[in-house]
């Protein structure tokens, strides 16, 4: 919509018989965001979150804001990114269980490409009719958090089964930095912490990390930024 001061950001909600509720939210807090391209997902506790193209930086960066199921904001319009490209195109979300993904497209090295980054918004990932007893369905390797990040940061994965497990962290050339852990694990959502030291404990340089979980045929590989 626009308002006087330029175009703004609105949320409203369809509900199952195809009516809009009345009341909206604002999605940008800031008058000279002007708002575009922006992106919505819901998530299973009717968490909202959103993204879009932001100009309050007199750049097109990318911003943030999540919502309670009952529309409230959770806080303030947040960065998706530490990272400061000049330009942050294609934004889109998936939210679940208390955490939000982003990807986005932006040019800072070598031109075009995909980043991603991963907001945990609850404290917690269990929903409120979650009894503690249902297993997940399947395998899932999960982006860390935070990310980039300094000095820690960390790493989940979820076992729809119990499983022999690989966790282990490369550098760009595929050499092995550490290996996080090794052995059976129970079915259920598995978080370790990397704290950047190689497996002679030594502290990491900043760069660009891989980390690979191997669980019997289940192999999925994630990509991870240390900032010094």
């Amino acid at each position: 919509g626009r308002n006087s001061t330029g175009t703004s950001l609105y949320l409203s909600r369809v509900n199952t018989d195809g009516s809009t509720d009345t009341t909206y939210v604002a999605v940008a807090d800031d008058p000279s965001s002007f708002p575009t391209r922006p992106a919505v997902s819901v998530s299973n506790n009717g968490y909202v979150s959103a993204v879009w193209v932001d100009r309050r930086d007199g750049l097109d960066r990318l911003y943030y804001q999540v919502f309670s199921d009952l529309l409230a904001p959770l806080g303030g319009n947040l960065p998706v990114s530490t990272a400061q490209p000049e330009i942050m195109l294609a934004p889109s979300v998936a939210a679940y269980r208390g955490r939000a993904w982003f990807a986005w497209a932006d040019p800072r090295r070598d031109g075009l490409n995909i980043y991603a980054n991963t907001v945990l918004y609850l404290p917690t990932d269990v929903d409120d009719d979650d009894n503690g007893t249902t297993l997940p369905s399947g395998f899932a390797l999960h982006q860390n958090y935070p990310n980039p990040f300094n000095p820690a940061t960390t790493i989940a994965f979820t076992l729809p089964e119990r499983s022999e497990i690989e966790l282990t962290v490369f550098d760009v050339l595929g050499r092995q930095v550490r290996r996080l852990a090794f052995g059976a694990f129970p079915a259920g959502t598995h978080r370790l912490v990397w704290d950047g030291r190689n497996d002679n404990g030594r502290p990491v340089a900043s760069g660009v990390y891989l980390y690979r979980l191997t669980a019997g045929s289940f192999i999925a590989h994630r990509k991870m930024i240390l900032l010094k």
